[in-house]
Parts: structure tokens; sequence; C-alpha cells
């Protein structure tokens, strides 16, 4: 099944933070100290569903566990954070050694894709299997600005690099698919330093190469202000944009196709730090924005961050469980209306009112919505203020705002 299929039989906004949860509370309410990892993900991804109602979870392999595989040396910051020492790889004899030194095959005994079997067993919500893509983290291990150098400089050494963790992560998609996951999640943040012209060049090549090699629907996921490269973002074959609060999503709405899904976007900052009326605030104004449109999870712009207030992360599910959705029958005549409206297409409206049963609500809906896509248009120098007024005329509804020239 095809992800937009799987989010349109739900006849509801579904809903998706980025993790999130109070970990201390998940501590207090099941004993861990005998389980194994693999038991404990499961069981921690288990109580953000139970809990808070997360229609996707992830298993999410911490880049640093790969580093640790492939014998690389690491340190501990002082937050106790743990990372990758620079320096280790620097050319392709360094790549070459590691690459020997393990294979594949027995990396597959990760606890984060042995957890997918295990949180199959303890609940039937969609589980994504993934972490970092291959451009960060080659990015990573080569240190970034090292790798933004050599992108220029070496740019041979770093698709090296890049495809030899995209031949890995293929395995681990494979691995994963084989364990039931239902979605590869891939995280590609360095790109955002990565001009929209370099972009297939040093990521959306193996990007699309790994979703190309599974059957798993690719989520795709850049934080950051990525406006200028959802174009790209679609060329890669993700069935799924996760977007950061940078991103206008009434452009996205506008621009990515129908068939593709976004997840995003309220700032995670935000949600840590501001208070429940300002959060809710924006979840009202992002729901305003995508009501029309099927294909939006409405979900975090990245990661929750740790110690976030419960109570901020459930205005998410509060406040969009509180929106009228549309069933698949009447968002897919919505799809198709507004854009007909909208290019000022009177026959084929006609015509599709009346071989589809639409109603006067929804005409009403798509009339409004079209007029939106004309002003957004306008706005963005895509048409001119003559034709701009000549459409909007034809079209009335309360959205219709002529401008005098």
């Amino acid at each position: 099944m095809k992800l937009i299929d799987y989010v349109l039989s739900h006849n509801r906004r579904l809903v998706s933070p980025v993790g999130g949860g109070s970990a201390k509370r998940f501590n207090d309410q099941i004993d861990t100290s005998n389980m194994t990892p693999e038991d404990k993900i499961a069981q921690w991804l288990y109580f953000q569903t139970k809990e808070y109602g997360h229609d996707f979870v992830i298993s999410s392999i911490p880049y640093i566990d790969i580093c640790n595989y492939f014998g690389l040396k690491t340190y501990i910051d002082s937050h106790k954070t743990e990372h990758v020492c620079l320096g280790q790889i620097n050319s392709t004899n360094d790549l070459k050694k590691i690459s020997k030194s393990k294979s594949f095959k027995a990396f597959m005994t990760n606890p984060y894709i042995k957890s997918i079997k295990k949180f199959k067993k303890l609940s039937t919500t969609a589980i994504g299997l993934g972490g970092f893509g291959p451009a960060t983290l080659t990015s990573y291990v080569l240190g970034v600005k090292n790798f933004l150098i050599k992108c220029i400089k070496d740019p041979v050494f770093i698709q090296e690099v890049s495809n030899f963790f995209t031949e890995l992560i293929i395995e681990i998609a494979c691995e994963g698919e084989r364990n039931g996951a239902d979605f590869l999640w891939v995280g590609e943040p360095v790109v955002v330093m990565i001009s929209r012209k370099h972009f297939n060049i040093f990521s959306g090549q193996y990007v699309k190469k790994i979703f190309y090699k599974t059957y798993l629907p690719g989520f795709l996921h850049v934080p950051g202000e990525t406006n200028h490269l959802l174009d790209e973002f679609v060329q890669t074959g993700a069935q799924c944009l996760s977007l950061d609060h940078h991103v206008d999503m009434k452009k996205v709405a506008y621009t990515v196709p129908p068939n593709i899904v976004t997840l995003g976007n309220i700032d995670t900052i935000s949600i840590a730090m501001n208070d429940v009326k300002k959060i809710k605030k924006q979840v009202i104004e992002l729901n305003e924005k995508i009501k029309n449109f099927p294909n939006f999870i409405v979900s975090s712009g990245g990661g929750i961050i740790d110690d976030t207030p419960e109570e901020s992360l459930r205005v998410l599910f509060d406040v969009t469980s509180r929106f009228p959705a549309y069933n698949k029958e009447q968002y897919h005549q919505i799809s198709d209306l507004w854009r007909i409206i909208a290019a000022n297409d009177w026959d084929l409206f006609n015509n599709y009112i009346s071989e589809n049963n639409v109603t006067n609500k929804i005409i009403n809906v798509c009339s409004d919505e079209a007029c939106e896509y004309l002003n957004f248009q306008l706005e963005n120098n895509k048409i001119d203020l003559e034709t701009y007024n000549k459409m909007i005329k034809k079209i009335g509804g309360s959205n219709a705002k002529y401008i005098p020239v």
C-alpha cells in the first residue's frame, strides 16, 4: 500500500511528533532492568503510542552505533554524549580498512533493528526503521567542516564514503523489511548547507538509490530552511517529506504532488520552551493551512527535545483531533476541483461536478482554495496582476479579492 492510501484510510488527520514523551514516567511505569536493549526500545516506542497517540514511531539507529561497530574511536563530552573522533578517515585507503573490518550482515543484530519485531508484538501502530542518511553520516565521520571543504576540493572521495554508507543503509532497510518495518526513515540534516545545484551530487542520488532498493515507503527528514530544495526532495522518490517550521506548508501544499505525504512542522524549540497557549495557536494555524489537503501529518519540525513538558506535546494531538476531516472521496474531489477552478476551466468544472456528485459545500471549499492559490501565485510573482484579477473575478466566492491596477 502506498503511504498516501494508508493516510487516507483513517478519515482523520494523523498526528506523529518525531519522538517525544516523558522518560521519567516511562521509567516509573515500566521496569526495564532485566530487559534486553531491543525490548527496552520496543517498550519505549509502545509507551509513546499508548500514552500520547503517535500514529507513527521510529526506531532510529544512532550514528554512533555505526561508528562503534566499525571500530572508529569515540569520546564522551561534558554532556555525557558520545561522538566520533575526527580525522580517522582521510583517504580511500582509510575507508577500505574500515569497510573490510566488519561485514554489513553482522551489524543487523543492532538492537534498534531487532526492536522492530518486538514492537510488532505490542502494537499495530506503523513503525519505521532508520537513522541518518549517507551525506549526514559522511559529514559526521569526516567532520562537517571537512565534509563541506571536500565537497568542493575532493568530491570523488565524498562520493566514495557516501556510497559506502548507502550500501549499509540498503542492508539495514532490507533487514527492517524482514522484521516487519512499515517504512524507512532517512534523516539528512547536513544538506541544508548544500546548494540546490549540489544536492543530487552529494545526497539525492544516494537517497534515491536507497528508496529504490526497498519496498518500504521512504520518509526523508531534513530539518532547517529547505524551501529551495522541495523539488529536489520529490525527485528522491520519498513518499513522505518531514519538514521543519522554516518551511511554508501552504507552499508545500501547492508545490508537492498530492500523492506525496508531508510530515511537520511545529517548531520543536517552541514546543519545549513556550507556554501552551502559544503552541496551541501554532497548531491551529497549521491545521487551518492544511485543512483541504489530505497528504499532511501533523508533527514537530524535528526531534522532540528531552524534558519537553507533556502538556505541550499533547497539544498537537488535542487540537488536531478537534479539526473535522473529510472522507477519502471528498478529499479526492477537493484535490481535483480547486485546481480546475484556479485554472478557470469551466467546461471541465461542469463535467466534473455532474459526473462526481459534488456538493455545494465542496464547491465552495474549492472556490476558496482556488482563490488562496491565486493569491499565493500573485504574491510569489508567478502571475501578473492583470491575469490575477481576470481569473479571480470569474471565480467569485468569499476569498475572491479583486485588486485595482
